[in-house]
């Protein structure tokens, strides 16, 4: 596989995102196979509760194992999720969430990512399974 600029990889995706940019996601760190990233707690990320929403939460942890998976993918392809399951282990109420998402399995048509998400006190807050579909430039443009 080609040397690949991974510092490039994120900006690219933020820049095209305006959802990225509505939650406030930023990067940490992005590597082969790995990315991590969080997000900052604020009022508008939570529910009726005061805590973060699941949704918001859900959305950083897809974000992050897309970002993952764009490591290792050929020019061209692109992914999109086909299924994704969270367990949310505990609440978030003040500070950042962080995201690492490492890629499990990679084929040809289909990956698998593990992502687990902590809060600033360093307390998992949510373990997610994700797979995505790889898509050829072909079937991207169809």
């Amino acid at each position: 596989m080609a040397e690949r600029d991974y510092a490039k990889i994120f900006p690219r995706v933020k820049e095209t995102s305006p959802f990225y940019q509505l939650l406030g996601i930023e990067e940490v760190e992005v590597r082969e196979g790995y990315a991590s990233l969080r997000m900052e707690f604020r009022p508008q990320l939570t529910h009726s509760y005061g805590i973060v929403h699941g949704g918001a939460m859900t959305a950083l942890i897809d974000s992050t194992g897309a970002v993952a998976l764009l490591t290792r993918v050929r020019r061209g392809e692109t992914v999109t999720t086909i299924e994704l399951k969270v367990n949310f282990l505990a609440s978030v109420a003040a500070g950042r969430m962080t995201a690492e998402a490492v890629i499990v399995h990679h084929g040809r048509r289909t990956a698998v990512i593990d992502c687990t998400v902590t809060r600033g006190d360093g307390k998992k807050v949510a373990k997610a399974l994700l797979t995505y579909m790889i898509l050829q430039p072909e079937a991207a443009a169809g």
